[in-house]
């Protein structure tokens, strides 16, 4: 089943039962349950993330840095 993601912010939005929100927006009244319990969960599809923005921006920072030290970022160590 196809839906967009406004149908599905909408729907976890919505004051409406998790069953009512999935009939108005045909979005699976389990994904809008999930994701009402979890608001942190991430919307759509994808692998979960192990770092945020600040962490992945900070690393890419080491790695662009790190020659100016003498260290080598190579496929064996990566």
């Amino acid at each position: 089943m196809k839906y967009s993601i406004q149908n599905l912010v909408d729907a976890i939005n919505s004051n409406v039962s998790s069953i009512g929100a999935s009939k108005r927006s045909k979005v699976p009244k389990r994904t809008i349950h999930s994701h009402r319990q979890n608001a942190l969960e991430k919307l759509g599809g994808g692998h979960y993330r192990f770092l945020n923005d600040e962490q992945e921006d900070f690393l890419v920072y080491f790695f662009k840095l790190s020659p100016e030290y003498g260290l080598t970022i190579t496929v064996d160590v990566a």
